[in-house]
């Protein structure tokens, strides 16, 4: 039975780096963001991003270069491309046991943002994954969304689009939350565990115990040593041309754990980030993030 770990957060809340360190543990397999629980068939998955500007399908495409054809180039990133296009007919669903069944006997580790986004999204993936352990990564609004305008603003840069215009950084945080708190509300207390990014920089090893402990994993040096060293994985870096991506582009970049002590954020006071109003933030989002333990 495969029991895989879904790492529900927001953008830009560590998930990129802690879902890599947890995947390099001995009995997990680390994906970067396959996206799949957000189309039923691979052939809607494959249109949605065809007729997306800035959501793409890299990383689905590495983990088919890698597991499929051995190797992340060019070349494969191509054959991945015809491979999945010749697989339309399946559903999200089947992909996913043919990636897990690729991977056993270590269970799949996924965190993609854009999973908390969408409350059909989250439905899905419970369906798909019925022995799933979710792990909701929270992190402070205030540091959380001036790293979504940032990000989007890259976006804009590399894709030539005015998001920065539309997308407000504060919106995105309280969405993605508010639907990942209504979700987990749902499941039995052993299928979930609630962590705050901000104490995995600041110790790393006493929370991945902690995290192991949750799986039924065993811990020791050897385990505690891969997963303090995520840029080992071998989606841990840029990809090929045809499929660069596939995890935050900023952890990609540069995809060692340096640990830290996050700076003190408030709830407190107007917003900081590029093109902010000079309101704070909204009541809603300040009730939400006291919630999850935030001040």
């Amino acid at each position: 039975m495969f029991r895989p770990v879904l790492i529900l957060s927001a953008p830009r809340s560590y998930s990129s780096l802690f879902g890599t360190m947890l995947g390099q543990h001995p009995g997990l397999y680390g994906l970067p963001e396959v996206k799949l629980f957000i189309a039923e068939t691979v052939g809607s998955l494959i249109l949605r991003f065809q007729l997306s500007r800035v959501q793409k399908l890299h990383g689905l495409l590495r983990v088919i270069g890698q597991q499929e054809f051995g190797v992340q180039t060019d070349q494969s990133i191509v054959e991945a491309w015809r491979w999945l296009k010749a697989r339309r007919s399946w559903t999200t669903e089947r992909l996913w046991t043919h990636l897990a069944c690729a991977a056993a006997p270590r269970d799949l580790v996924e965190a993609a943002p854009v999973t908390a986004m969408f409350r059909g999204s989250l439905a899905r993936a419970r369906r798909i994954c019925p022995q799933a352990r979710f792990i909701h990564l929270t992190r402070h609004p205030r540091p959380s969304c001036r790293s979504i305008q940032e990000g989007i603003e890259w976006l804009d840069r590399r894709y030539h689009t005015p998001l920065r215009y539309f997308v407000d950084p504060e919106a995105i945080w309280v969405r993605a939350h508010r639907n990942i708190l209504s979700f987990v509300a749902t499941l039995p207390p052993e299928q979930v565990l609630r962590l705050r990014g901000e104490d995995l920089m600041d110790d790393a090893p006493f929370l991945l115990g902690r995290v192991a402990a949750f799986l039924d994993l065993p811990m020791n040096a050897a385990a505690l040593d891969a997963m303090l060293h995520p840029e080992r994985s071998v989606y841990a870096h840029i990809g090929p041309a045809q499929a660069p991506f596939g995890s935050d582009p900023k952890f990609l970049a540069d995809p060692h754990f340096r640990p830290r002590r996050p700076s003190a954020a408030s709830l407190d006071g107007p917003l900081d980030w590029p093109g902010a109003p000079r309101r704070g933030f909204r009541s809603q989002t300040s009730d939400i993030a006291r919630r999850l333990g935030y001040e």
